[in-house]
């Protein structure tokens, strides 16, 4: 039983460095405070990715290690 437990723990572990290890691209959409907002994916404490939304400069998601790209608004008269 307990090699069951480490097995199980040992892969969970390997999912997470593997979820966390894609790099994707997000769309960040400027706000009335001058930060980009994007919903990024992160990884829990439990080890599973979710989705939240960030905001920061674009030098901040950089630093990070997000790439992020700005999205165009258009406005409509």
């Amino acid at each position: 039983m307990k090699k069951f437990v480490i097995g199980v723990c040992l892969a969970a572990s390997g999912f997470a460095v593997s979820v966390a290890a894609e790099e994707k691209d997000y769309v960040a959409r400027l706000n009335d405070d001058g930060l980009y907002c994007a919903r990024v994916e992160v990884v829990g404490v439990n080890g599973l990715p979710m989705r939240k939304n960030r905001c920061r400069t674009l030098a901040g998601w950089e630093a990070a290690g997000y790439i992020v790209g700005a999205k165009e608004v258009s406005e409509v008269e």
